[in-house]
């Protein structure tokens, strides 16, 4: 294939990858460690909030140690699927 092409596919598949990595984890609530529907649910039990592990208790969402790090494993994972495509289109030597 024409180098344009298989830049072309590679970037598409990287962007494709990266987002479905990025839906996937704000679909299981990865960003946060206490989520406002977690606070919701213990504020209808008649809790103030969410206790956490420390003693505090959280009425507000609190983000996770790790969240500031997602867009960096988003890249990441799209980078390394591009790559493996861009390489996997190459034209063979007969």
């Amino acid at each position: 294939m024409k180098l344009t092409v298989r830049t072309l596919a590679a970037i598409g598949v990287g962007i494709l990858v990266a987002a479905a990595v990025m839906a996937q984890d704000r679909a299981t609530d990865r960003p946060w460690a206490v989520t406002a529907a977690q606070i919701a649910d213990a504020r209808a039990s008649g809790q103030p909030g969410v206790a956490l592990t420390d003693g505090r208790i959280a009425v507000e969402p609190v983000p996770s140690a790790d969240a500031a790090l997602l867009p960096l494993k988003w890249a990441a994972i799209g980078a390394g699927a591009g790559l493996l495509v861009f390489a996997g289109i190459r034209r063979r030597r007969s």
